[in-house]
């Protein structure tokens, strides 16, 4: 659980001003994409059933979306 507030919290701070956090983006961008390969990874073996990867969709989606986010805008210099 205390990592699920911690990434809250991180997306809390890039809400704050995108431009000065792309480090934050590319985190949660790694962290969308790891769990749904994380997910997947255990579907094809067999250990899970597909209903249970379906919704790591979602994060994979996310995952694109920040990649996207972090390929158009260019970060702020500090």
């Amino acid at each position: 659980m205390p990592r699920i507030a911690t990434f809250g919290l991180g997306y809390y701070w890039v809400s704050r001003d995108p431009s000065k956090n792309h480090d934050l983006v590319r985190l949660g961008a790694m962290g969308k994409l790891l769990v749904f390969v994380v997910f997947f990874g255990h579907l094809i073996p067999g250990n899970i059933m597909l209903r249970l990867v379906l919704p790591s969709l979602v994060d994979l989606l996310f995952g694109i979306l920040f990649l996207e986010f972090l390929a158009r805008f260019k970060s702020k210099p500090q």
